[in-house]
Formats: structure tokens, sequence, C-alpha cells
């Protein structure tokens, strides 16, 4: 995955109007702090984005206000 994760982010990366984006969605973090690597070696390392509980940019999906208990429910494992 990685390979073609650098291929992919590093295509085009001067233009901002061709290069890919991506959303990463993980729960361990290895993979994103690669993506993050890759990224500031192409050259985009403000375009990376890490939502988190406790970081700058955060999203908790079961403090949802349109998600009812049953929704919740269907999502834990």
């Amino acid at each position: 995955m990685l390979p073609f994760a650098r291929q992919l982010l590093s295509w085009q990366s001067a233009d901002p109007r061709r290069r890919a984006a991506a959303l990463v969605l993980e729960v361990k973090g290895d993979f994103c702090h690669d993506i993050r690597t890759d990224l500031q070696d192409a050259g985009r390392g403000d375009d990376y984005i890490e939502l988190g509980l406790g970081g700058r940019w955060q999203w908790n999906p079961l403090s949802s206000a349109m998600a009812t208990i049953l929704e919740v429910i269907e999502r834990t494992p």
C-alpha cells in the first residue's frame, strides 16, 4: 500500500489543481506517519491534516448529534 500511496501523492505535487488528494483512515497510526513523511518529501507537508480527539482538528463519530443509539451500537466492534 505504501508504494502506491507514495506514487499517488507525489504525482503532480507542484500543481495544486492536479495533485491527488487522499483520506486515510486507520486505527494504529503507523501508516499515517508514513504518509506524512511522504507528503513532506514531495513538498506537500502543509497538505497533511490529522483528525484526532486530542489534536487541533477533532471529530468523534460517537458524539454526533445525528447518530442514534442504534447507529452507535452498530459501529461498536
